[in-house]
Protein backbone atom coordinates (compact mmCIF):
# COMPACT_ATOMS: atom_id res chain seq x y z
CA UNK A 1 0.00 0.00 0.00
CA UNK A 2 1.29 3.50 -0.89
CA UNK A 3 1.86 5.94 1.90
CA UNK A 4 0.08 9.24 1.64
CA UNK A 5 2.09 12.22 2.90
CA UNK A 6 0.62 15.61 3.63
CA UNK A 7 2.90 18.62 3.75
CA UNK A 8 3.58 19.95 7.22
CA UNK A 9 1.95 23.35 7.64
CA UNK A 10 4.02 26.07 9.31
CA UNK A 11 2.46 29.47 9.47
CA UNK A 12 0.82 32.34 11.20
CA UNK A 13 -2.17 34.63 11.23
CA UNK A 14 -1.24 37.47 8.93
CA UNK A 15 -1.94 41.19 8.95
CA UNK A 16 0.33 43.69 7.24
CA UNK A 17 3.18 44.77 9.49
CA UNK A 18 2.33 48.10 11.08
CA UNK A 19 -1.22 48.31 9.73
CA UNK A 20 -2.96 45.47 11.58
CA UNK A 21 -6.74 45.51 11.07
CA UNK A 22 -6.42 48.44 8.62
CA UNK A 23 -4.36 46.41 6.13
CA UNK A 24 -7.11 46.38 3.48
CA UNK A 25 -7.87 50.11 3.77
CA UNK A 26 -4.19 51.14 3.90
CA UNK A 27 -3.14 48.67 1.21
CA UNK A 28 0.62 48.49 0.62
CA UNK A 29 1.44 45.85 -1.97
CA UNK A 30 5.20 46.27 -1.52
CA UNK A 31 4.86 45.64 2.23
CA UNK A 32 2.73 42.55 1.64
CA UNK A 33 5.40 41.22 -0.71
CA UNK A 34 8.16 41.91 1.87
CA UNK A 35 6.12 40.26 4.62
CA UNK A 36 5.58 37.06 2.63
CA UNK A 37 9.22 36.98 1.57
CA UNK A 38 10.31 37.28 5.20
CA UNK A 39 7.81 34.65 6.35
CA UNK A 40 9.10 32.29 3.66
CA UNK A 41 12.69 32.88 4.80
CA UNK A 42 11.55 31.98 8.33
CA UNK A 43 10.31 28.63 7.05
CA UNK A 44 6.58 29.32 6.91
CA UNK A 45 4.28 28.05 4.17
CA UNK A 46 0.77 28.88 5.41
CA UNK A 47 -1.01 32.09 6.42
CA UNK A 48 -4.46 32.81 7.83
CA UNK A 49 -5.76 36.04 6.35
CA UNK A 50 -8.71 37.85 7.87
CA UNK A 51 -11.39 39.42 5.71
CA UNK A 52 -12.75 42.11 8.01
CA UNK A 53 -16.48 42.54 7.63
CA UNK A 54 -16.22 46.29 8.23
CA UNK A 55 -14.19 46.75 5.04
CA UNK A 56 -15.40 43.95 2.78
CA UNK A 57 -19.07 44.75 3.45
CA UNK A 58 -18.84 48.35 4.65
CA UNK A 59 -22.31 49.13 3.29
CA UNK A 60 -24.32 45.88 3.35
CA UNK A 61 -27.00 47.07 0.91
CA UNK A 62 -24.29 47.78 -1.68
CA UNK A 63 -22.86 44.28 -1.40
CA UNK A 64 -19.25 43.23 -1.59
CA UNK A 65 -16.58 45.94 -1.68
CA UNK A 66 -14.89 45.36 -5.07
CA UNK A 67 -11.73 47.21 -4.02
CA UNK A 68 -11.41 44.91 -1.03
CA UNK A 69 -11.77 41.82 -3.21
CA UNK A 70 -9.17 43.09 -5.70
CA UNK A 71 -6.74 43.63 -2.83
CA UNK A 72 -7.49 40.22 -1.36
CA UNK A 73 -6.96 38.53 -4.73
CA UNK A 74 -3.63 40.34 -5.12
CA UNK A 75 -2.60 39.32 -1.60
CA UNK A 76 -3.36 35.67 -2.38
CA UNK A 77 -1.44 35.89 -5.66
CA UNK A 78 1.60 37.29 -3.81
CA UNK A 79 1.31 34.58 -1.17
CA UNK A 80 1.24 31.91 -3.88
CA UNK A 81 4.36 33.42 -5.49
CA UNK A 82 6.16 32.61 -2.24
CA UNK A 83 4.69 29.10 -2.01
CA UNK A 84 2.05 29.82 0.63
CA UNK A 85 -1.31 28.17 1.19
CA UNK A 86 -3.97 30.58 2.42
CA UNK A 87 -6.68 30.08 5.02
CA UNK A 88 -9.11 32.97 4.53
CA UNK A 89 -11.34 33.76 7.48
CA UNK A 90 -14.16 36.25 7.77
CA UNK A 91 -13.86 38.27 10.92
CA UNK A 92 -16.95 40.13 12.10
CA UNK A 93 -16.10 40.88 15.72
CA UNK A 94 -13.29 43.06 16.92
CA UNK A 95 -11.82 43.46 20.42
CA UNK A 96 -13.15 46.26 22.60
CA UNK A 97 -12.16 49.65 21.20
CA UNK A 98 -11.07 48.31 17.81
CA UNK A 99 -11.84 50.39 14.72
CA UNK A 100 -14.66 48.19 13.42
CA UNK A 101 -16.57 47.90 16.68
CA UNK A 102 -20.22 48.67 15.98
Amino acid sequence: MEKFHLPFMRGTSYMTLGKSVRMWEQWDEAQVRRDFENMQKAGMNTAKIYLFWGFFFAVPEEGLNETAMERFEKCVAIAHEFGFEIDADTFDKMPRGAPYLL
